[in-house]
Order: C-alpha cells, then sequence, then structure tokens
C-alpha cells in the first residue's frame, strides 16, 4: 500500500523532506493560507516532490537537474488547485487561461524559468505538446509521468489513475473537449497512451525490472519508515562524519533509509567553520521518524579516521557503517551494503567508485590516478584484485570491529581517513571482503576536505609500512557484486 497521509512517520519525512527546499515551500504555505487549504496542496505537492527525488536518483540525473525536477514537481499545483471546480465548470479554456496565470506567478515570484517551464508539462492539456515533440527533454518527460501517477498523497499505477479520472462525472464534458486537438481522441485517453509511452522510456533507463510505480512507491515506504529493508535481526549504527557539511544534513537524514530491526545515525562534529553543529542539533530537534539521530562533537579539528574510530567506539549497532557527510556516495545506497552482510555475502563491505560510470566532476583527475595507484598496491598486499580503496563508505560487524582494534598497533593508527586501517584490519583477520559498486556523485555544497599530497604522501608511508608486514596477513574471501546491484 502506499503511505497513509495520517501516517506519522510519512507526514514527519514529508516535513522534513519539504525543508531541504524553504523557498518553494514558503510559496505552497502563502498560497495554502489563502485559499484554506495547505493540507491539500501539501500532502500532494510534497508527495510528488519526494517521488521526484526518487525517481531522479534512479535515472542517476546531476545534481542540478535533481533539483530542478524535485523543485517542478512541489510547485507544479501550487496555484490552479483553487481553481479546479471553476476549472471543470467553465471548460478548456478556463482550465489554459488558469494554468498561464499560474506561470506568470511563479515567476514573480522569482522561480527559475526552467523549473516554471518543467512544472507546467502535466495533465492532460501537455498531450499535444509530447504527441508533438517525442524527443522532449527528459525532466518535462519525468515531469509529466510523476503527476499522472501522483493521485492526492498516494503512487498509484497510469490505468488506475486515468480509470479514476474518465469515470468522474465532473471531467466527463473536458475530457471530450480533447477529441477536436487530438485528432479524436479524448484527453484522458491521450493522457493514458502519453504516459504509459514515457513510462517504458523510464523504465528502461533506469533499468528497473517491474513496475517504476511500484519501485518509487516501495523506496518512497522505505525512506519514511514504513517499511524496512528485511530485517535479519540486525540493528545498524551509521557513523556521519562532518566537517563543513551544514548543506549536506538535512539531505543525509531524508535520504538514509532504515535498515534492519534498528537504525542509528551518529553524526560526528569537529572543526567546522560554518554551521553544520547548529544544522545537525536543529535536525535532529525536529525529527520525527522512525530513525534514531544523535551527535558527538569533538574539540579541535580531528581527522575523519579519528572522528570514526570514536563514534564506532560509542555505536551500539550489530553492524557499523561509514557514510561521508558529503553525500558523493548516495545513501540510497546503504542498503546494498547491509544486504552484502546480512546474507552472508560478505563480512566486511567495500565500495567501490571506480565500476559504474560516475558524475562528471564527482572525482579530479589526480585524485583518479592516485586511487588507481592505491588499488594496485593493495591488489599486491592482499592478492587480489581490489579496484577502490578510499571510497569512504565501508561496513562491517561491530564483533569484526573490536578484533581489529586489538590488532591496530600491528599497523599503527596513523591514517587520517580510516580506511586503510579498516581494510589492513580486515585483511589481517582474513574477513570475507565484497566490493559494492556505488555511483560516485558531485559535491552540491561545500568544499573537499582532502589535502591531496599531504594526505597522499601519508597514505603511501602506511602503505609501506603494511608491506613490511605483509607476512601478517590472512589471505581474505573476496567477492565482487555485479555492477547493476
Amino acid at each position: 500500500m502506499a503511505p497513509a497521509a495520517t501516517d506519522e512517520h510519512y507526514r514527519a519525512y514529508l516535513q522534513t523532506f519539504g525543508n531541504l527546499f524553504p523557498a518553494e515551500l514558503a510559496i505552497l504555505q502563502n498560497q495554502g493560507q489563502l485559499t484554506g487549504e495547505w493540507s491539500n496542496v501539501a500532502d500532494h505537492c510534497l508527495t510528488e516532490a519526494a517521488a521526484a527525488d526518487i525517481l531522479a536518483e534512479l535515472l542517476q540525473l546531476p545534481a542540478a537537474d535533481r533539483t530542478t525536477l524535485v523543485k517542478a514537481a512541489l510547485l507544479h499545483d501550487w496555484y490552479k488547485r483553487k481553481e479546479r471546480e471553476r476549472v471543470t465548470r467553465e471548460g478548456q479554456g478556463t482550465y489554459d487561461a488558469s494554468a498561464a496565470t499560474s506561470e506568470q506567478g511563479l515567476a514573480a515570484l522569482g522561480v527559475d524559468p526552467t523549473v516554471v517551464t518543467i512544472a507546467h508539462r502535466v495533465g492532460h492539456t501537455q498531450c499535444r505538446y509530447f504527441l508533438d515533440h517525442p524527443d522532449a527533454p527528459l525532466l518535462e518527460r519525468a515531469m509529466f509521468w510523476l503527476d499522472t501517477v501522483t493521485h492526492g498523497n498516494r503512487i498509484v499505477g497510469i490505468n488506475e489513475r486515468v480509470d479514476q479520472l474518465e469515470s468522474a462525472d465532473r471531467y466527463r464534458e473536458l475530457n471530450e473537449q480533447g477529441r477536436a486537438v487530438l485528432g479524436g481522441k479524448t484527453y484522458f485517453q491521450a493522457q493514458r497512451g502519453t504516459a504509459l509511452a514515457i513510462e517504458r522510456q523510464l523504465t528502461q533507463r533506469t533499468g528497473t525490472t517491474g513496475r517504476l510505480d511500484d519501485e518509487i512507491r516501495r523506496r518512497l515506504e522505505t525512506r519514511c519508515g514504513q517499511t524496512a529493508t528485511p530485517s535479519s535481526g540486525y540493528t545498524v549504527s551509521i557513523v556521519i562524519p562532518c566537517r563543513n557539511e551544514e548543506g549536506n544534513i538535512d539531505a543525509a537524514v531524508v535520504r538514509v533509509p532504515q535498515l534492519g530491526r534498528s537504525t542509528d545515525i551518529i553524526f560526528i562534529e569537529g572543526g567546522s567553520r560554518d554551521h553544520t553543529r547548529t544544522k545537525i542539533q536543529a535536525a535532529i530537534s525536529g525529527y520525527r521518524g522512525p530513525l534514531h539521530l544523535r551527535l558527538i562533537t569533538c574539540e579541535g579539528d580531528p581527522t575523519k579516521g579519528e572522528k570514526v574510530r570514536r563514534a564506532f567506539a560509542d555505536a551500539t549497532g550489530d553492524i557499523l557503517m561509514i557514510l561521508d557527510g558529503d553525500l558523493t556516495v548516495p545513501p540510497e545506497d546503504l542498503s546494498k551494503f547491509y544486504e552484502v552482510l546480512a546474507s552472508g555475502q560478505g563480512q566486511f563491505a567495500n565500495g567501490t567508485r571506480m565500476v559504474l560510470k560516475m558524475e562528471r566532476g564527482a572525482m579530479q583527475f589526480i585524485n583518479r590516478i592516485a586511487n588507481w595507484c592505491f588499488g594496485k598496491i593493495f591488489s599486491v598486499l592482499l592478492r587480489q584484485r581490489l579496484t577502490d580503496t578510499l571510497c569512504g563508505t565501508k561496513v562491517l560487524f561491530k564483533k569484526d570491529y573490536e578484533r581489529i582494534v586489538a590488532n591496530r598497533h600491528e599497523f599503527g593508527d596513523f591514517d587520517p581517513f580510516g580506511d586503510f586501517d579498516l581494510l589492513f584490519g580486515a585483511a589481517r583477520l582474513g574477513l570475507k571482503i565484497t566490493e559494492v559498486p556505488v555511483q560516485y556523485r558531485e559535491r552540491t555544497y561545500g568544499k573537499t576536505n582532502i589535502r591531496r599530497w599531504s594526505h597522499g604522501v601519508l597514505l603511501a608511508k602506511m602503505c609501506w609500512f603494511a608491506f613490511t608486514k605483509r607476512k601478517l596477513f590472512v589471505k581474505p574471501t573476496f567477492y565482487k557484486l555485479p555492477p547493476t546491484c
């Protein structure tokens, strides 16, 4: 079933998600107060926007396009909802005038013109446009499909939605007016055909098996905590080390899935020069969802590795995860890492950014060279090809981490990131290591905290130190998940 508007977790999720877009949310609130329909508008527009965010993730859209699509979904129904009865009564001419007024209103409010255009590629009146432009921009096609499958606060199938529209007496006359401009088809007949054609295109592009609306609904339910990744009885602690990540905190809270029996998010912050700590505190105090959120603060400017070690020591989950605060690894991918451990495919899940196509600008050329070099070094040390050693997302059982800590003196603790520290420890224990492909994304906020040259030299020294200790390694078992996972 789709999320219910009265469900506490779902409403809390929508509120948290809407807070990511304060300007657009303010437009909805102001208009809703004027018309007395705030709840109705909010339920529908926020549901469609949340679905748009999930679709953008499935389509692997660049960050800017993802934001544009979500904002368009938020604003697509900001105005004409109050016009519904008059539009239905007076016919298509009034509908067109209402849509034009909606566009002009958003433009007057300073909304980006691209967002305004995409926001109005919705509904039966746009069928003529898509018939004339079969190669319309992807965002426009995605917007049309999203609007067709969003019914109130529910995600439904195309046929279910169009059947409901066709059976409504109030739309009967309006529907028939389409025959004059659509070659004999009614508006809703054309909408059904157009939406199904677009759905086939989107399904192929996303690689989704089964119905796309079912996949969107499932992921939305997982996000808002109505369903979790299939539980094996494990509890999960997700550590998010943060330094100058103010603009990524709300997105982390919204996008991290519920995993296993319970999921803790541990933000650990130190050394920030922006308002990261305050933002985390506000996110925690305002959160009403199924996840358990808390903050650990550090004095001074500790390295990421020091933050992870402190948070891991404080974590109580059966499974420990690292998610970098820059969110360049999609939080949604954590479910894949969970399944690796929960299903027994591995005892240590190591993310690799070097298998799937990464977003343009996500990694500088010199960083790619460094990753390639360190991968080669590790392949020699561990006697198995490893494609990415410095991906920040690593997952292991807490009991195994405690064994790594007990043996840390053999390799030292001067790794500033904690990546080599954990990989050396896993190899020393002979853990079954599984590589999990992720699609690496460009930062959407802030600048990298990596000091490439000084940190690179330090990591090279650590590799040499490990090389001198290579006889300590127990050859681990490796497994690489297929790239399409």
